[in-house]
């Protein structure tokens, strides 16, 4: 049971060490780090709400449970949900990449009969 407890506490230690490292090195050069992770949305929401729901005079319709109609609130609910999507696909497009890559240069041998398809900008997919 001991061993079971040090080795959970042993894998959460590695885990939260390279979460640091990336959230670390991701914002890495920038000359706001990770307050940009939070500019960055924020500013879409108020360009978006400001061009959509003042320029254009969008409104969003009064919540059922709420009650609430602000169009900036509506629109700050798509972008961080778009945001949250949007990296997920692109960080696992990104990992099969890295990942079949050993495979395409021959480094390791190939699973089984596979399909290759080649996309305009040049990536290889495996299916």
């Amino acid at each position: 049971m001991g061993e079971a407890v040090s080795e959970t506490k042993r894998v959460i230690d590695l885990t939260v060490r390279m979460a640091q490292r990336s959230i670390s090195s991701e914002f890495k050069g920038t000359a706001l780090g990770r307050l940009w992770s939070f500019i960055n949305p924020l500013a879409t929401i108020a360009v978006y709400a400001l061009i959509f729901g003042v320029v254009f005079r969008g409104e969003a319709d009064k919540g059922v449970n709420s009650g609430l109609s602000s169009f900036a609130l509506w629109i700050g609910v798509g972008v961080i949900a778009w945001n949250f999507m949007s990296s997920g696909i692109q960080r696992g497009m990104d990992s099969l990449c890295r990942q079949l890559r050993p495979a395409d240069e021959g480094l390791l041998p190939a699973p089984g009969p596979h399909l290759l398809l080649r996309s305009r900008s040049g990536l290889r997919f495996r299916l």
